[in-house]
This record gives structure tokens, sequence and C-alpha cells, in this order.
């Protein structure tokens, strides 16, 4: 991917080291307040460099497995939404 080659040349290195660290403290504190089978799963997710996004594959992947999640973009007509006549 061309992003990845890039990085560095559209982000301030030690701003984003500077984001890293501060994100990092902040997730290590929320997992001390999370019961021990959570916690093993949100360790995972926050060791995966890519969480929700698959390398390999090249595609997005479902962070939460068990759950499901639908959206909607605002100002998008749908099928429900149109005047049609049948």
């Amino acid at each position: 991917m061309k992003i990845f080659e890039h990085l560095e040349t559209i982000n301030t290195p030690r701003a984003v080291v500077a984001d890293y660290e501060a994100v990092h403290l902040f997730l290590v504190e929320i997992t001390e307040y999370l019961t021990t089978p959570h916690r093993g799963f949100f360790e995972e997710v926050i060791d995966d460099p890519f969480p929700g996004y698959e390398v390999h594959k090249k595609g997005v992947t479902k962070i939460l497995p068990n759950h499901n999640m639908a959206a909607a973009m605002q100002g998008v007509r749908y099928d429900d939404d149109l005047a049609v006549v049948w």
C-alpha cells in the first residue's frame, strides 16, 4: 500500500509517537477496570497492529466477533424511502 510508504512524509513522527503513547497508556488504564474474560479479549484487540483490518487479505474484519453493526449514511435515500408504485 502506498500510504504505508509515505507515512513519515504526511505525519510528524514525534507527534505520532506522542499520540501513540498517550493512547497506549489510556488503553492500559481501561484494562484495569475490565473483568478477566473481557480483559483477555481487549488485550488481544489492542495488541493487534491493525485491529479490524486483515493485512494479508487487505480487507476489513470484525473487531467484536459476536456483535453485528448496521449503519446508514445521513441523507442517503434507501429503498424504503423511495416513492415507488408497485
